[in-house]
This record gives structure tokens, sequence and C-alpha cells, in this order.
């Protein structure tokens, strides 16, 4: 709390308390402001991320998954979409040939390594580029209580979808 004069009410009480002492005052000119305090994650959520993370990477690790092959996934997809594009489309020869040589040195350029998941991979490639989409926040510290679930339910959708992998989100009892 940055005033040392601040109150925040958790409950009704807390707000009835606080009018009664407003209507306590003696008379004069005060000046009071009231907001809405949006209760950010919890410790048992950042936990729960964490350890979401976690077992994402344990789950795309064993389905054979590794980093690289997610990532570049996307990019093989354009560059096999390209290909096909440059057929029959009243390219020249030599533009043709020029195209295929430029996707061929940008497709050689992508990482074949088989770099294996970790807790902080998922969280800084597939958690947060979500996030951003899903709630316009990039940190995880933004996100309030109920905003984890619309990006698990995003980003579990996806994996689930492109790679066979879903992983229920940790509970309370899991963690």
């Amino acid at each position: 709390m940055s005033d040392k004069n601040e109150q925040i009410t958790h409950s009704k009480t807390d707000r009835q308390n606080l009018s009664s002492l407003i209507l306590s005052l003696p008379d004069a000119v005060y000046s009071f402001s009231w907001k809405k305090v949006v209760k950010t994650r919890t410790l048992a959520q950042n936990k729960a991320i964490h350890k979401y993370c976690s077992l994402l990477a344990e789950s795309l690790n064993a389905a054979g998954w590794s980093y690289w092959q997610v990532m570049n996934r996307q990019a093989n997809k354009t560059i096999d979409q390209l290909r096909k594009e440059l057929v029959g489309h009243g390219h020249t020869q030599e533009e043709v040939a020029i195209a295929e040589q430029t996707l061929d040195a940008i497709e050689k350029s992508l990482t074949k390594s088989e770099v294996s998941w970790n807790t902080t991979l998922v969280k800084e490639h597939l958690w947060k580029p979500i996030q951003i989409l899903v709630i316009n926040k990039e940190s995880t510290t933004e996100a309030d209580r109920k905003e984890y679930s619309l990006v698990y339910e995003e980003l579990n959708r996806i994996t689930a979808s492109v790679f066979g992998v879903s992983v229920p989100f940790p509970s309370r009892h899991s963690t």
C-alpha cells in the first residue's frame, strides 16, 4: 500500500465498519476514493502454472515432440505451402528456381536438434504467447484469478488437437 491511510475492505462487514467510521468523523471536508481491486493470481495458482508447464513438458517429450519439432512445425508447413503455390502460377522457370533456392536455404537454416522441453521453455514459448493472445497480458503476474483458466483451456485445446497431448491443469490436491 502506498498510502498509510489506504483502507482495503474484504467483506460486507468491512465496508459497513468503514461507512460507520466515515459517518462518525467530525464535520469537515474529506476526500475519499473507492476502487475495486482485481485479485491477481494466488500463490497456489502460481505453483499450479509451474506444475502444469512441467507436466506439459514431460508429456510433449514422452509423445516424441522435441522443442524444435514444435517450433519448426509451422515454418515447415509455410515452406511446403509456398512450394505448392510456385507450381502453375505463371512464374518463369528462373523465378521458380530462385524461389526454390530461397526456400531450400530457409529450410536448411531451421534448427534440427532434439532439444527436450522443460518448464521454462513451455512457459516462455507456449503459455505466454497464448496468454498474450487470449487475455492481452504479457506477464503471468498480471493475470487475475479467473483468467488462468482461459489461457489453460486455449493452450490445452491447441496441444491436444495439434500434438495429441492433453494435460489437466493441476488442482489444489495435485500440486
